[in-house]
């Protein structure tokens, strides 16, 4: 016996560092479902998992996704429109926007449990809607059931007829409003486990590049959208369950015409051969980033050392530095970062020799920090101006610097950094 309760409060679920973990539950999101436990929901499931064969995983996935792509190309956002005509952003170029305020609490109960039980349920209620993938025309001639074209006509009216049912009647759910939240969340959930590659979700192992509603009348059975092609691994799954942000329209015939729209993210800051623009699936793995539409997304950028940004919407620096990109010896350099690079500088204690080409240990300098020379302030400080300044500018980057006609007042940043540093610390040792 269900008790359902109504929920008021915002349900915002935290990312999970990996897929197979069970996302946090709110409390008042399971005051509105069963009293049963989650260990009960996964008794309830234990044998139906255990017995779960490949086949009908496999055969659960499509219609599953076959049901998720019915929404995501025909459905709109029921909360605010009346009519698909007054759409102002369809589902398919993006999550509704805002983001839901309540997650369907039934999906979020068994889909954040693990994959195998948002799909065993996601698949329960699939196959109660009016239009069943089984049913659909173009399913039924890929798969030969249809002989001929007569054949065809007939599963063409029945398909119809049970689409305008779907549509009207919205089961198996109260109306159409809880119809397009359950298929809301459903679509968060599967776009996330497929950011995750869950292995199940890798092929359809049919064609997917249909929009769910029957035969198209324009292109037939098959509409050749290269984002659908089941060859390359997820693209099926993100095709059925995942808006895409690099090509937000309903169909392209080739990738090309998408990078040439002004809609493209990677369209204004590159010339026209390098603004091909794409969704690196494990830099889109949070559940909440996924709700609110904030993608990840990557661009070419020309500039060496600089990568895309989506957070700023531009080619930003890499710093090499921080990511360990860098080739200095760790024991002897500090890596500098500089816009597209990196330089390596000697670290406090060494100096650059010249014959050696290698960072080396400052003898003097390290004398100096352990008291063991004596502090005859006359003579020292000329010993370690002669010592440091010619070393200093004996390094192959102060040696180019003055070749090239510089005044020898202004050093290079990176230089004149080691050298100051270095006389900054002597003269204090000595003034003390």
């Amino acid at each position: 016996m269900r008790l359902v309760a109504a929920v008021a409060c915002c349900v915002l679920l935290a990312g999970s560092t990996a897929w197979q973990e069970r996302l946090p539950q709110e409390e008042e999101l399971e005051a509105g479902g069963d009293n049963q436990t989650e260990q009960d929901y996964q008794d309830d499931y234990a044998a139906q998992w255990a017995a779960a064969s490949p086949q009908w995983v496999n055969e659960a996935v499509r219609d599953v996704a076959y049901y998720l792509r019915s929404h995501k190309f025909n459905d709109y956002d029921r909360r605010f429109f009346t009519s698909p005509a007054n759409v102002t952003k369809p589902l398919y170029a993006g999550f509704p926007d805002p983001p839901l305020r309540t997650l369907h609490w039934e999906v979020n109960k068994y889909c954040s449990a693990s994959f195998l039980s948002c799909l065993h349920y996601l698949h329960e209620k699939a196959l109660q809607a009016e239009l069943r993938r089984a049913e659909d025309t173009v399913v039924l001639v890929l798969s030969g059931a249809v002989k001929d074209e007569q054949q065809e006509d007939e599963a063409e009216l029945a398909c119809q007829k049970h689409r305008r049912l779907d549509w009207v009647g919205a089961q198996p759910f109260h109306g159409h409003l809880e119809r397009f939240q359950w298929r809301t969340t459903a679509s968060y959930f599967m776009c996330w486990y497929t950011m995750h590659e869950v292995p199940d979700l890798a092929a359809l192992g049919e064609r997917c590049d249909n929009h769910a509603s029957c035969m198209d009348s324009w292109r037939g059975p098959a509409s050749y959208d290269p984002r659908a092609d089941d060859r390359q691994p997820f693209l099926c799954a993100a095709y059925s369950f995942c808006p895409d942000p690099c090509c937000p329209d309903r169909h392209y015939d080739t990738l090309a015409s998408c990078w040439a729209r002004e809609d493209n993210p990677c369209y204004s800051d590159a010339p026209p051969e390098s603004r091909v623009c794409s969704v690196q699936r494990s830099r889109n793995t949070d559940l909440v980033s996924i709700i609110r539409g904030m993608w990840n997304v990557s661009c070419s950028c020309l500039r060496p050392g600089f990568e895309w940004s989506s957070r700023f919407g531009l080619c930003v620096d890499v710093n090499e530095c921080i990511r360990n990109l860098h080739s200095c010896d760790e024991k002897t350099q500090a890596c500098f970062n500089t816009p597209g690079s990196f330089e390596c500088i000697c670290r406090w204690g060494f100096l650059y020799n010249k014959e050696q080409k290698q960072c080396v240990r400052n003898d003097l300098l390290m004398a100096a920090e352990t008291g063991s020379i004596e502090k005859k302030k006359g003579s020292i400080v000329k010993k370690i101006l002669s010592y440091i300044v010619p070393s200093a500018i004996q390094t192959d980057l102060f040696s180019e610097y003055f070749k090239n006609g510089h005044q020898s007042t202004r050093f290079p940043l990176t230089a004149s950094l080691t050298l100051s540093l270095t006389t900054c610390k002597l003269l204090k040792y000595i003034m003390t």
